[in-house]
């Protein structure tokens, strides 16, 4: 299928991230912030919001009463590929302001196909309908160059930056330090801050402890390691680094998160 559905439900915070689908996110209730190619936008009910394929972007979350939040399309780049003409050449822009009766009509459309239809007979051809006409309003509304958007500069910046996550990603169980890392992709130590907090909201350092509290969190969650030892193989010195960045993080301690987890209280 053309397209996955969810539905968010509880708040969460997800690090800087990137895929080839375009994800359209449309806001049921609540309020989110968005960290899209270096922008930062707020998303309230009714909002449509558009990440392109490829774009860096995370996102924070608050809580919501009535349990869901938000509608998330996940569409495949190659699908929209194969009907817009150099689509490797277009963009869409993040803040979708198109006709809000008939967007709010077909996000509801994704709704009821995620709760009641999905297991239907011809279920499919009813998502790719309502896909068809979402990006209708899309390209006729949205749809621009790249270039006008993003420069060829801001694109090579976010080349970079894609470079420093995927460098996190692969030595974060190592010693992070932030002048190295600098060094390593061509940045003065005094730029590569600026740099960094501009594009994610955060700095550097904030960002390694959040990942390596993220992939402690599985190890906490799936397996009955010692505290201890997931700290140290997630790159922090000590139990106590890990515990203390934990409760930062996800308001609990790793113990009781672990405990939570298995009667499914946290499903992250």
């Amino acid at each position: 299928m053309p397209v996955c559905v969810y539905v968010k439900t509880e708040r969460e915070e997800i690090l800087e991230h990137w895929h080839d689908e375009i994800e359209v996110v449309y806001t049921i209730a609540g309020r989110s912030i968005h960290y899209i190619d270096g922008q930062v936008y707020v998303a309230e009910k009714g909002s449509l919001l558009v990440t392109n394929s490829g774009s860096i972007h995370r996102i924070q979350t608050e809580p919501c009463i009535d349990g869901k939040y938000a509608i998330v399309l996940m569409i495949k780049y190659e699908f929209v590929e194969r009907l817009v003409e150099q689509m490797n050449q277009k963009y869409f822009l993040t803040e979708v302001h198109s006709d809000a009766d008939k967007i709010h009509e077909i996000m509801m459309g994704f709704l009821e196909f995620k709760e009641k239809h999905q297991e239907e007979s011809y279920a499919e051809l009813k998502a790719t309908g309502l896909l068809y006409e979402l990006l209708f309003y899309l390209c006729r509304d949205a749809l621009v160059e790249k270039e006008s958007v993003l420069p060829i500069n801001s694109q090579k910046n976010l080349e970079r930056l894609r470079g420093i996550m995927l460098y996190v990603r692969e030595n974060y169980k190592e010693e992070m330090c932030q002048q190295k890392v600098a060094h390593k992709f061509y940045f003065s130590k005094e730029y590569f801050a600026r740099f960094f907090k501009k594009n994610t909201g955060m700095t550097f350092i904030e960002y390694v402890t959040k990942y390596r509290v993220y992939e402690a969190a599985k190890e906490i969650k799936e397996t009955d390691r010692s505290i201890l030892d997931i700290a140290l193989d997630c790159g922090f010195s000590d139990s106590r680094g890990l515990i203390r960045a934990f409760h930062c993080v996800y308001h609990t301690t790793p113990l009781q998160y672990r405990k939570e987890s298995r009667v499914g209280k946290y499903t992250k």
